[in-house]
């Protein structure tokens, strides 16, 4: 794209995003900050961004940018660098900061979150994203079969492995090999419950390349339904499964004019009957509303609207009288305080705490799966009507932060569905909700559900206004500036993330 071609749009886009970066001071967080723009910009528009351009730049010249500080943070910048070096197409480099990283992989773990083989993992999908066998997975296999049989570290280290080799071959396309090391790493993990769910994550990823696309190769969804006989006693897990594999089937049925076409249209068919025939049957209450929480979204997404509204209908009427009576209960326990001079005997505090934390969880559950279906239903005019019936509901929420929490996702389904100014109306809703909440808890959720429910909105719909609503959050509710430079990088980190998963049409771990 030449210079002389850019829209004016685009321009304000560009312009918001390195602005936002603009306000980092720090020469590393905003290092940081340029590569996620360089990043997000080269898998836009697919021309390679440069960042001595971008470091050059008047406007983010302050200070120095190339300063290095703690080892670890060097290595992060490594593995952003590599992949801008793939993806802008130079080759020579791309390989020399593969062996170097391949290097330190074999000398050093670095333990992120909750998987110690961090390094090992992004070096196997930075492979796979060039095109070749990402032998690196071998190596790691090998590396954890010394740690303690049955320890945690093993267990999350075979999980992270699973789930690094489905990204793998979603990438690469069904491989044998990579389908051995899955199974060998399911199979390792000793502790049931999580052998159990990581089988169910694996087998989602597996027929699903992202929420919103099925796997291209239908033989995955095969491999899907081999990990699902592995899930044994979580009936949640095996629901939530057989929901995805069953939207799975759906969708790529409508794209196979073929006899497996039409066996997968009835296997998904068959599937979604015998769910929904739960839902009149003898299981407990919490079943029943995760099992409606994921019903609503997978059958509408699946083209089966009419069924989707039939599950609404009951999930709209549940949250009224749910709502109806947490006001009641509310009411009791203030008059109860009143009588009691303020405060309640320990039993009753207990038994009121319970009764509302159970409350805020099915509000919350009914929303976001209204949300979801909204997001992801192939029917405009079903979508179109469970995002107002969230923007109803989420009026009745009684609890401040949950009724924040609904919003974030309702707008960023709004923003989703590219309808950008009534996601800005929302984000504004939520926003004047949040400046009530006192505290520091209002700056906890700006850094972290606002952040990543805007960062993506905006990458959906790329509005400057989405950034000035948030900035002028951050101002309001006296985000400081080392909060409020943690928050930006966070939000360039988000908007790099949406745009690496819509270039590899994966949701990549």
């Amino acid at each position: 794209m030449k210079e002389t071609d850019r829209t004016e749009d685009q321009e304000n886009r560009d312009n918001a995003l390195l602005n936002l970066a603009g306000r980092v001071n720090d020469p590393e967080t905003r290092r940081h900050c340029l590569l996620y723009y360089a990043l997000y910009e080269t898998f836009r528009t697919g021309v390679p961004v440069r960042m001595s351009d971008l470091e050059s730049s008047v406007a983010l010249s302050r200070g120095s940018s190339r300063r290095r500080t703690e080892r670890g943070r060097d290595f992060f910048t490594s593995l952003e660098e590599t992949e801008l070096h793939l993806a802008s197409g130079e080759t020579a480099a791309f390989v020399k900061d593969m062996e170097k990283l391949e290097t330190v992989a074999e000398t050093t773990l670095f333990m992120v979150g909750d998987d110690p083989l961090f390094l090992y993992n992004r070096v196997s999908v930075l492979k796979a994203m060039s095109g070749k066998f990402p032998e690196s997975l071998r190596k790691s296999m090998n590396l954890i079969e010394m740690f303690p049989s049955r320890s945690n570290e093993k267990s999350d280290a075979l999980r992270n492995l699973a789930c690094t080799a489905v990204d793998c071959m979603q990438i690469l396309g069904a491989n044998m090999r990579l389908m051995d090391i899955i199974r060998e790493a399911v199979a390792g993990i000793s502790k049931k419950a999580l052998r159990e769910e990581t089988a169910g994550l694996v087998s989602r990823k597996l027929c699903m390349r992202s929420e919103a696309l099925p796997a291209e190769d239908p033989d995955l969804i095969g491999f899907a339904k081999e990990f699902l006989s592995w899930i044994v006693a979580d009936r949640i897990e095996r629901n939530f499964t057989e929901i995805q594999i069953a939207v799975a089937e759906s969708m790529t049925a409508r794209a196979l004019d073929t006899a497996e076409g039409d066996s997968f249209r009835r296997e998904s068919t068959e599937t979604f009957r015998s769910l929904e025939n739960r839902l009149v049957s003898r299981v407990s209450d919490t079943e029943k509303t995760l099992l409606r929480f994921n019903l609503v979204r997978g059958l509408a997404q699946a083209g089966f609207p009419d069924r989707s509204r039939e599950v609404r209908n009951y999930i709209v009427s549940h949250f009224e009288e749910n709502a109806r009576r947490t006001v009641e209960t509310m009411d009791m326990i203030e008059k109860g305080r009143s009588l009691a001079g303020r405060s309640l005997p320990h039993d009753l505090r207990v038994m009121g705490e319970e009764i509302m934390e159970m409350s805020r969880s099915i509000m919350k559950a009914d929303c976001l799966g209204l949300c979801l279906a909204a997001r992801y239903s192939a029917d405009d005019a079903t979508a179109s009507r469970y995002l107002e019936d969230v923007r109803r509901l989420s009026r009745m929420i009684p609890f401040p932060p949950t009724r924040v929490n609904v919003l974030l996702h309702l707008a960023s389904s709004f923003s989703y569905r590219n309808r950008v100014s009534e996601a800005i109306e929302v984000f504004d809703e939520a926003y004047a909700v949040l400046r009530e909440i006192p505290g520091r808890a209002a700056v906890r959720i700006f850094s972290g559900d606002v952040t990543s429910s805007c960062a993506e909105a905006y990458f959906n719909s790329p509005h400057e206004s989405l950034i000035n609503q948030y900035l002028g959050l951050a101002g309001d509710l006296g985000a400081g500036p080392a909060i409020l430079e943690r928050a930006v990088q966070d939000f360039l980190r988000k908007v790099y993330f949406c745009a690496r998963d819509r270039r590899w049409r994966a949701t990549l771990n």
